[in-house]
């Protein structure tokens, strides 16, 4: 039984202009724990099992560097920025952006690894 199955709604939503699913992400974040489950459909290695991907726990601090980093080119190759400039926009060191980012794709790598076991 998958994680979706054990809770009492369910929704599906696409979009295809980045900044549209972090609206969505910033929304769903400001909802109070335990009220919503985000996770990401994906299927098993072998095709046939539907997987979720929660995406939990992320502090309002991680999904701002972390959308900062997304948005200046972090994630590119080659990059478009790097530590220094997602800090100079927050006002926070760059091994603070570091840590943050660390934490998040810490979290999203554990449960891609772990989702269809």
């Amino acid at each position: 039984m998958s994680e979706a199955e054990h809770v009492p709604f369910q929704m599906t939503v696409s979009w295809q202009n980045p900044e549209t699913g972090q609206d969505i992400l910033r929304s769903l974040a400001s909802v109070p724990d335990k009220e919503v489950s985000v996770s990401f459909a994906c299927r098993s290695r072998d095709g046939t099992v539907p997987c979720w991907i929660p995406v939990e726990g992320v502090t309002d601090k991680q999904l701002e560097a972390t959308t900062l980093a997304v948005e200046n080119g972090y994630y590119e190759q080659p990059r478009e920025a790097d530590l220094t400039d997602i800090a100079a926009t927050i006002g926070i060191t760059p091994s603070a952006v570091s840590q943050r980012l660390n934490a998040v794709e810490r979290k999203l790598m554990i449960a891609l690894a772990t989702a269809c076991e």
